[in-house]
């Protein structure tokens, strides 16, 4: 009678441990998933690192490859962007002119930009 019960015992337990050991082993592979995720990552910011040190300035754009500093009025400082100049028609609201550029003083564009609006207001 002992003998039975331990069996019947025994037959109960063994889902419960089964389910254990498949958690156990899924763990286990989120586990090595994660770890193989984050040697990915650190591979890719490896690369950028090496890239980020192989540039003239230290410093580089992830979305825009052409985006270079422009020096501000700060000592030694630079903001990584673009300068915009538009000029819009007063009348009609609509852009008559636009440039775009890495200077960090759009001071010397406004003789620029006011050439181009004077030329372009022939459709008008």
């Amino acid at each position: 009678m002992v003998a039975l019960f331990c069996f019947v015992l025994a037959l109960f337990a063994l889902p419960f441990k089964s389910k254990s050991r498949l958690e156990a082993e899924k763990s286990g592979l989120r586990f090595k998933d994660e770890l193989a995720k984050l040697a990915s990552k650190m591979q890719r910011l490896k690369a950028i690192e090496e890239a980020t040190l192989a540039s003239p300035d230290l410093q580089i754009s992830l979305t825009d490859p052409d985006l270079r500093p422009m020096a501000t009025s700060g000592r030694g400082s630079g903001v990584v962007g673009y300068n915009a100049q538009v000029a819009v028609d007063t009348e009609y609201h609509l852009i008559v002119t636009h440039e775009v550029t890495n200077t960090g003083s759009d001071r010397s564009q406004l003789g620029n930009i006011a050439s181009q609006t004077k030329g372009g207001r022939s459709w008008c």
